[in-house]
């Protein structure tokens, strides 16, 4: 997938690493999430940035989102409150 985004950042001058703005400008979540990002267009990624912490806020933009933990499908244009993290799994992609 990081070859797919390479190769669009020289083709497109595209970042692979976007705010999530990028994902969709019209919606006023994604310009105030500040500590979440995307890989490109199709991952999310919203680390647990509290030491100790296994639970976080988490914003999906616009669009159907597969959880890179439990690999349930989650809709989007919305908040998950209170989405869990265990410990094992600190480095989670959702």
């Amino acid at each position: 997938m990081l070859r797919k985004y390479a190769r669009e950042a020289l083709d497109l001058g595209l970042p692979i690493v976007r705010p999530l703005w990028m994902l969709d400008p019209q919606d006023p979540a994604c310009r105030i999430v500040a500590d979440e990002f995307s890989i490109g267009d199709e991952i999310i990624v919203a680390p647990v940035l509290k030491p100790g912490s296994v639970e976080r806020e988490v914003y999906l933009p616009t669009g159907v989102w597969k959880d890179g933990i439990d690999g349930s499908l989650r809709k989007g244009s919305r908040w998950i409150h209170m989405y869990k993290v265990g410990k094992t799994n600190l480095a989670g992609l959702l």
